[in-house]
């Protein structure tokens, strides 16, 4: 809509200037400043509480997030990507800023509802006012889905990660100068953040080729559903199972997005699942047929909401030790019961106590076995910056999942025979256990060779 513009006769009349018709966009910036002005404090570099406003200058310890359509609105398991995002920034101790295209005020102003006043979300027009062009700084593609892996110890030299999908090269990630990152900035409206932070690439910054595990591009619902395979591939370990057992690794994520709407954390979904595994536990020590699958189907559907927990857990960057103890205590709390409850009921008798007793200590041994040598120092060292920082491997993602437990009381239950179970368990409980140990002593002896020659 055009305003006329008031005459120079009407000015010196002293008649009032017609007044121009305020955007939304507009009226959305004038509120937030006028609840800086309200709050009085302003707080520089950490998120202090939900009603704290942060005024971030962009500087090296800044995330820089740039959106360049609505693929940083998918949703991954519930979570928007943008503040998948926003969350790795917090959980790597850096400062986060939000840049969308100038000419796409409406997608701005839906970004900006998502953060909050937590964030700073600004134009690229209005980025390219900010801070030291020289300063480098992180910047991310708000259209992919990345693990947080790649942004660890990169903070010390321009460094631009590719990925090539189709023969087309993008770059969700790179670490430039200020002034680089506003050049893309400025090119938002006609090209993706990827596109344009690939265009970087030249003989004096360091390309490094992101795994494919580690990045998808979020452009439509099956992009979206890839990405979600590749977080759950990263949380429960590689699928190498048939279809038949694949049922936990399809209804987490459609359980987490359905929990993502809820009050419910991850923290509470533990103790839920906990509660229910030892429902299961009192159930299938129940005499009967009907009690023994009843039980053992409960038990399932308390390792399926506990993986949706885990599942929404990592998609919004919540892992914390916390949760993972008391998931780590409680299934073995619930794995004992469910033991001892079989030796009491459909598998009672006297070899049926020494077959609960040793399956114990293998389940204990085994939790020792996976705290000791993995999870402690993982635990230790989550958040800090450090590419060569410990990872879990398969031995700690099959046990702490437990799917083969699951499935064999299913199975059992099915076919009556949950004593059969039990000697089972006995078995296996060790075996696994040993089998790591073994494994471990190996490689451990093939990167020493590795090293002295």
């Amino acid at each position: 809509m055009i305003v006329p513009q008031a005459s120079g006769d009407s000015l010196r009349s002293g008649r009032p200037r017609p007044a121009t018709r305020e955007t939304d966009f507009a009226r959305r910036r004038r509120c937030r400043s006028a609840a800086i002005l309200r709050a009085g404090t302003t707080v520089s570099g950490s998120i202090r509480g939900a009603r704290t406003v942060i005024e971030t200058r962009v500087n090296g310890e800044t995330l820089v997030i740039m959106v360049s359509g609505r693929g940083a609105l998918a949703r991954l398991a519930g979570v928007p990507s943008v503040l998948r995002h926003l969350a790795t920034a917090r959980q790597l101790g850096m400062a986060s800023v939000a840049v969308f295209p100038a000419s796409m005020r409406a997608l701005g102003a839906e970004v900006s509802g998502l953060i909050g006043v937590a964030t700073r979300c600004l134009s690229s027009d209005q980025f390219q006012r900010e801070g030291n062009d020289d300063d480098l700084v992180t910047v991310v593609s708000a259209e992919w889905y990345l693990a947080p892996s790649p942004l660890r110890g990169r903070r010390e030299r321009r460094i631009i990660t590719k990925v090539c999908d189709r023969g087309v090269v993008s770059a969700p990630l790179a670490r430039v100068t200020l002034g680089e990152a506003k050049r893309v900035a400025r090119n938002l409206e006609i090209e993706p953040a990827a596109a344009g932070l690939a265009r970087l690439i030249d003989t004096d910054v360091a390309v490094v080729d992101l795994a494919p595990r580690y990045a998808q591009r979020l452009s439509d619902n099956v992009s979206t559903r890839h990405a979600e395979n590749k977080l759950v591939d990263t949380l429960f370990g590689p699928n190498r199972g048939l279809s038949l057992v694949r049922v936990k690794r399809r209804l987490a994520p459609m359980l987490a997005r359905a929990l993502a709407h809820t009050a419910l954390g991850p923290l509470g979904i533990a103790v839920i699942k906990l509660v229910i595994g030892l429902c299961a536990a009192w159930v299938i020590g129940s005499p009967g047929y009907r009690a023994g699958v009843a039980g053992a189907v409960l038990y399932f559907a308390s390792r399926i909401i506990g993986a949706a927990g885990a599942v929404l857990a990592r998609v919004g960057l919540r892992d914390n030790e916390i949760r993972e103890k008391l998931d780590l205590a409680g299934d073995t709390v619930v794995h004992v019961a469910v033991l001892w409850s079989l030796a009491g009921g459909p598998a009672r008798g006297q070899a049926a106590i020494a077959l609960a007793a040793i399956a114990t200590i293998g389940v204990l041994a085994s939790t020792a076995v996976a705290y000791v040598f993995v999870l402690q120092e993982l635990w230790a060292t989550r958040g800090r910056d450090d590419r060569d920082g410990p990872t879990s491997d398969e031995f700690v993602a099959r046990f702490t999942q437990r799917d083969g437990i699951a499935y064999a009381v299913v199975f059992a239950a099915l076919i009556g025979r949950l004593d059969l179970f039990l000697l089972a368990a006995a078995l296996a409980s060790h075996l696994f256990y040993l089998l790591w140990l073994i494994a471990r002593q190996r490689r451990r002896g093939t990167l020493q060779l590795r090293r002295a020659t």
